[in-house]
This record gives C-alpha cells, sequence and structure tokens, in this order.
C-alpha cells in the first residue's frame, strides 16, 4: 500500500497556514468578546451595576411577549428611596452616590436568576420578576421586597459616619393581575410583528405606570403612619 508523501516545502506552506488561521479565528473571538463587552456596558448604569432604564423597558417588553406567549407571569417591583434628596443636599453628592452604589449593590445579590434590576433614574429603581406560574408574579415580587427591605440599612453602613438613616417604599404591579383581560388578549389577535411590539410596550408602561401608583400610596401611607406616631 502506497502512502501519499507531501513535500516539505508544500508541509510548510500547510503549517504556517494553519497558524495563520487559527490567528485569524482567535483575532475573530477577542474581537466578538470585545463587541459583547461593549454591548453589556451600553446596558449598565456605571454607578450602580443595575441595567439603564432604555435597555431594561427592553428587556420588560420581551418579557411580555413571552409571558403572552407562553401563558407565565411576571411582576414589576418599582422601588423609590425615600427622601434621598435632603439626603443629597445634606451629605454631598460624593457620600449619596456611595449609598446608591451600595444599595445597587444590595439589589443586585437579592435578585434571582433571570430576573432583571434596573435604574429607572436618580434614587429610583424597578425589578423585573419573572413566574413560571399564572397569578405568582406578585408573590415572587413581594418576597424579593421582603429581603431588600430588611437590608435597606447596609446601604449607609460607612457613609457620613453612620449618621444617616435610609428608608425605601415599593410598589408591586403583575402582568396576571393589573394588566385588564381585554386588553391582555389582544396578544392573540395580534398577526404583526410590529403589532406585538407595540402592544407589549403598552402593557409594559401600564405595569410601570401601575407600580409606580402603588409605592407611592406605599409611601403615603408610611409618612402619616410616622407622622401619627410623632416620628
Amino acid at each position: 500500500m502506497k502512502y501519499l508523501t507531501i513535500p516539505k516545502a508544500q508541509q510548510e506552506k500547510l503549517l504556517i497556514g494553519r497558524k495563520e488561521l487559527i490567528s485569524s479565528l482567535r483575532s475573530a473571538q477577542n474581537e466578538i468578546m470585545n463587541l459583547q463587552r461593549q454591548v453589556d456596558n451600553s446596558k449598565t448604569d456605571s454607578l450602580t451595576g443595575l441595567w439603564r432604564v432604555d435597555a431594561g423597558k427592553d428587556f420588560l417588553y420581551e418579557t411580555i411577549r413571552e409571558a403572552a406567549r407562553e401563558n407565565r407571569d411576571l411582576a414589576v417591583l418599582y422601588i423609590d428611596l425615600d427622601n434621598f434628596h435632603y439626603i443629597d443636599n445634606t451629605i454631598g453628592h460624593i457620600e449619596a452616590d456611595k449609598i446608591l452604589n451600595k444599595f445597587g449593590s444590595i439589589l443586585l445579590s437579592e435578585v434571582r436568576p433571570g430576573d432583571i434590576a434596573v435604574r429607572y433614574g436618580g434614587d429610583e429603581f424597578f425589578v423585573i420578576v419573572k413566574s413560571e406560574v399564572r397569578g405568582r408574579g406578585g408573590v415572587a415580587a413581594n418576597a424579593l421586597w421582603s429581603r431588600l427591605k430588611s437590608r435597606i440599612g447596609e446601604a449607609t453602613e460607612g457613609v457620613a459616619n453612620g449618621e444617616i438613616r435610609l428608608g425605601a417604599s415599593s410598589g408591586v404591579s403583575s402582568f396576571f393581575k393589573d394588566v385588564p383581560v381585554e386588553l391582555a388578549e389582544q396578544a392573540q389577535r395580534i398577526r404583526t410583528k410590529e403589532g406585538i411590539e407595540d402592544w407589549a410596550e403598552e402593557v409594559g408602561m401600564l405595569m410601570l405606570e401601575t407600580a409606580d401608583l402603588n409605592m407611592l400610596v406605599h409611601k403615603t401611607a408610611s409618612k402619616a403612619n410616622r407622622d401619627s406616631n410623632g416620628a
């Protein structure tokens, strides 16, 4: 049986070609990784490490489309830090930013994999909480809030000699509970990609507004309770 013998010069060319191919593949891989990092950085708020609001809203709309398509639930947990503008004016922006940074870290540590925490702006945040079961989105969001509420004080540790007390108010809205049935069921009748995207945006804004309103009710009730107790 005869074996094909490749001339040495041709072997060297093949070896060089292989090295060049490997180098090109590595360069392409590095470029892809760099592009991915740029995309990730464009989504992330530099101070808190949370998602930026535009990217967060896009994720919310995508999650709403999934919920309608797969008969799942989701909820929005809206969070506002109480009296943060007063704290900012009292201790200065640098120290106040430390509080926001620490709160962002706490929020990230408590959010489940697959859920997304977003800095809405200033001292307001929202979390997109997914649920595999209809009617359980709000339960999962309230469970997250219970965990966060017990850790709010950690955000001011080591800031302004520990003299600042931070509070927060929250509100929840869920796809199953707070989106009117006639609006939710529209998704089944829409036949175009553009139509379903517009529908998801309408639902998403309704959920954000409802969670925000519920947060304001919570904040007002908490303030009235403090005032009545002379706090």
